[in-house]
């Protein structure tokens, strides 16, 4: 990807797009990388509650909800939900490095 068409997590883009004919979700398109603009970042102010309000709509209870509500609607597609509990985590990298930047990164730390 063009340097001048890198983005970061957390930042809008505006790109061209094209249905995808090989997923049949509703959310599925193919971009083309050539046409990405970045734009705004949303930041982290007010205990992150823009992008909390993005996420909040996918929220569900459990995984079982968002399959019975994908079996009877045919969405979502996409769903996040706090687990009851983790009984392990188990991290992979091919480098050391790799897995304290997963650590980092995704856990906050």
């Amino acid at each position: 990807m063009a340097t001048d068409n890198r983005f970061s997590k957390w930042q809008w883009i505006t790109t061209d797009l094209v249905k995808a004919t090989s997923d049949p979700r509703p959310e599925s398109y193919k971009l083309n990388s050539e046409t990405i603009r970045a734009e705004e970042k949303l930041g982290t102010e007010d205990g992150w509650r823009v992008r909390k309000d993005i996420i909040r709509p996918l929220v569900r209870s459990s995984m079982c909800k968002i399959k019975r509500e994908q079996d009877a609607n045919g969405h979502p597609t996409l769903g996040v939900f706090r687990p009851a509990r983790i009984k392990r985590l188990v991290l992979e990298a091919d480098a050391p490095d790799q897995k304290a930047a997963i650590v980092n990164d995704e856990l906050g730390w």
